[in-house]
């Protein structure tokens, strides 16, 4: 017992400022706000049937709810999220409506919720 009373109150002095500077380090990381910002995220399409052409107008961008830290956020670009339509399941001919796939690239940022949620694609075959 007394062996562990004297390790504990051996360099007491600094044992208790690393323990402040920890209490205090951890305060600053926890209290900082989170921040909410959109960004325009342009849509990739990927895995288009051969022989098909895309016909008519289709969304080129998504746009991006994200949520992070001041620091992360201020220097958020559209590089920090993937927003693609897998266009694998779709047949040769007719108009097909999908649910885009967003994902974030880095862990620092939070998805929160992009827009549209639904993108239509019209293909024809061209053979």
């Amino acid at each position: 017992m007394k062996k562990l009373l004297a390790m504990i109150t051996k360099d007491i002095g600094i044992k208790l400022v690393a323990l402040l500077l920890a209490v205090v380090l951890w305060g600053y990381l926890t209290g900082q706000k989170a921040m909410i910002r959109d960004i325009n995220i342009p849509l990739q399409l990927k895995n288009i049937p051969s022989g098909t052409l895309l016909v008519g107008e289709i969304e080129n961008s998504v746009r991006v709810t994200a949520r992070g830290t001041p620091s992360v956020m201020m220097s958020l670009t559209k590089d920090d999220f993937i927003a693609e339509v897998d266009l694998a399941n779709c047949g040769r001919n007719g108009e097909f409506i999908i649910n885009p796939r967003v994902r974030p690239t880095s862990e620092a940022v939070q998805l929160v919720t992009f827009s549209p949620l639904q993108v239509t694609v019209r293909l024809e075959s061209i053979e």
